[in-house]
């Protein structure tokens, strides 16, 4: 960074000089007869030029990655600081200045600034095209926009994995046999199957992140007729900023054929509600904190990650403090005095509250375990924000919460009731319910992933079983977007289209694959679990539903038991003292009563 903070200097230092010399036809002479002139040149452009620097910070830039945004960040710079010079050169009065020099001066900054960013851009790039075309892989890109020339590029850079791209494909009839650095646009994606087995393609790599469901759905059918390898590159809204590298490319999964279009927000609006903050996120190493992190992190929020996971907290901080401010913070929510020293020292303005116990079978044997982290933990929250000041607290809840019939979704309607009647003490609490998550850790997906590698047939509780499904990225920035949107008490739900039967998930999964469910894949009926339903709803037929400013955030006015914040405090202190003491089924006929309404034996005793 400091190299390049001397360049940028010195590339201002040394405009005057060669500006004069351009000026004098080069010749040496005049440059020293007028050399006072040139000296308070110099001395002027290195003084405006050390200020814009300090203004812009150019020198943050990576050179190799030098893009458009860059160059135009450089010519305002540079603009404003040749106004600044010529300003103040004919303020003083400099006799004989040639005026001539300021345009020329402009041109020759801009040019010694530029000129170390591009050479390193094209190092990185294009001197390894050699090597790629040799390589052994070899690859179709399809999609030849933006994002495929990004990937190509990407994919110069990096001649280790071996990637040798063949061609583009696109739809666009204009584009076909047009090239992008030189890599033909070979066709339309009808034509996949005769161009993989023309140019024995090895992988054919998806990079439209714009595309709808069903146009991935009609490629990816296209692609699975091939012997070729299937990889995608996320969709727009997964990668902020459309942002492109392999380490984005992952294989063709479900997530790309969720059975509907997946949910938007407005990445500018969460980004300046959320730059600059200082957030908490506790469970940062589970599967929706860490997505929450990583994107608070990439819109400039400086993020604490809590959480008792210390590798998973290892490895947060190792892949996000390479694009933001991350900080690692081990600790348990079931610790108050953790909490208030954690909340006391680094002051957080929000706290996204994702920590908690989430499966319904283990919590049904378990249940002092969902009261301990579910119930008490966020009470320890809940109180460690009022007394340190924290502004917002966005808890997590689930669709299980519902007319609740298992321990977890009993836990989580009484920390949905917690976060409605902690307000009034100058943090404002809410709570976002959301349905099954694909791709979070332990989902039914793994469980199929683990039971197909080993050849068991695939797990199903019941073929009339129906389950609400999202996406963790689409979970995530719901969340982040309803905290923007959330006033003291308020209780949304997340829009997620219609339920998905479980069969069908099934079949799509196996479909992934390139099987064929009861064909290729037997299925085991293992019956409904303990506390299971074999349908879920968003809301209860109690509550009332309401629309937002966001079409796929719902508002949910729910209705409490008359209880005051007090008597939840007492409430909770002896739901902990009953899951200390391990008696489990007190535990449940207490929980039950306080969710039903019934609560005068919690009162009495």
């Amino acid at each position: 960074m400091y190299k390049k903070f001397i360049w940028d200097l010195v590339s201002f230092s040394l405009a005057p000089l060669i500006s004069f010399l351009i000026r004098f036809d080069f010749q040496i002479l005049r440059l020293i007869a007028n050399y006072p002139i040139v000296l308070r040149s110099t001395f002027l452009e290195v003084l405006f030029g050390l200020i814009v620097i300090l203004i812009f910070k150019p020198y943050k830039d990576i050179w190799s990655y030098t893009s458009i945004k860059e160059v135009q960040e450089v010519l305002i710079m540079v603009l404003l600081e040749k106004i600044s010079f010529t300003f103040l050169t004919y303020a003083i009065g400099i006799e004989g200045f040639p005026r001539s020099v300021f345009v020329i001066s402009f041109g020759v900054s801009v040019f010694l600034i530029l000129l170390p960013r591009f050479a390193q851009k094209y190092v990185r790039e294009f001197p390894f095209k050699t090597n790629a075309v040799n390589a052994k892989n070899r690859v179709l890109i399809v999609g030849a926009g933006e994002a495929g020339e990004k990937l190509l590029r990407e994919i110069y850079a990096h001649p280790e994995l071996g990637y040798n791209v063949v061609g583009f494909i696109d739809d666009d009839e204009k584009k076909i046999n047009n090239c992008i650095h030189n890599v033909r646009i070979l066709g339309p994606t009808n034509n996949i199957p005769e161009i993989v087995n023309r140019y024995d393609i090895d992988t054919v790599i998806l990079s439209i992140p714009s595309a709808s469901k069903k146009d991935l759905y009609r490629i990816h059918t296209i692609i699975s007729k091939t012997k070729a390898k299937e990889l995608v590159t996320p969709g727009i809204y997964e990668i902020l900023g459309g942002e492109i590298s392999i380490s984005t490319l992952r294989p063709f999964g479900l997530q790309d054929l969720l059975f509907r279009e997946p949910v938007k927000i407005n990445i500018e609006e969460a980004r300046n509600y959320l730059g600059g903050k200082r957030i908490l996120v506790t469970g940062a190493c589970g599967s929706i904190g860490r997505v929450i992190t990583q994107y608070l992190v990439s819109f400039g929020a400086e993020v604490i990650g809590f959480d008792n996971n210390e590798t998973g907290l290892f490895d947060l901080e190792k892949d996000l403090s390479k694009i933001g401010k991350i900080t690692p913070v081990v600790g348990d929510i079931r610790f108050k005095e953790t909490l208030d020293r954690v909340l006391r020292y680094y002051s957080p303005e929000i706290v996204f509250h994702t920590a908690a116990y989430k499966h319904v079978p283990l919590m049904e044997i378990y249940p002092e375990e969902a009261v301990l982290t579910n119930v008490v933990g966020t009470l320890n929250l809940i109180e460690s924000c009022q007394e340190n000041g924290v502004k917002q607290m966005v808890n997590i809840s689930t669709d299980k919460a519902v007319e609740p019939t298992n321990i977890l979704g009993i836990t989580k309607r009484f920390t949905e009731i917690m976060s409605i009647k902690a307000n009034g003490n100058g943090t404002s609490y809410s709570t976002v319910r959301f349905g099954n998550v694909l791709g979070s850790r332990g989902n039914v997906l793994e469980v199929w992933k683990r039971e197909l590698a080993s050849g068991q047939p695939l797990s199903i509780t019941s073929p009339n079983m129906k389950r609400y499904f999202m996406l963790t990225e689409e979970a995530s920035l719901l969340v982040i977007e309803a905290s923007r949107i959330a006033g003291p008490g308020e209780l949304f739900i997340l829009d997620m289209g219609e339920p998905i039967p479980i069969i069908d998930l099934a079949k799509a999964f196996c479909e992934i694959q390139g099987l064929e469910l009861y064909k290729d894949v037997g299925v085991r009926y293992i019956g409904i679990r303990p506390g299971e339903k074999i349908e879920e709803k968003l809301w209860a037929d109690n509550e009332k539903a309401f629309p937002t400013e966001h079409p796929r955030i719902i508002k949910v006015i729910s209705p409490t038991p008359d209880l005051s914040w007090d008597e939840i405090k007492s409430i909770v202190k002896e739901l902990e003292v009953m899951a200390r003491n391990g008696e489990r089924d007190k535990i449940k006929k207490v929980m039950k009563e306080i969710i039903s309404g019934s609560y005068e034996f919690i009162r009495r005793s």
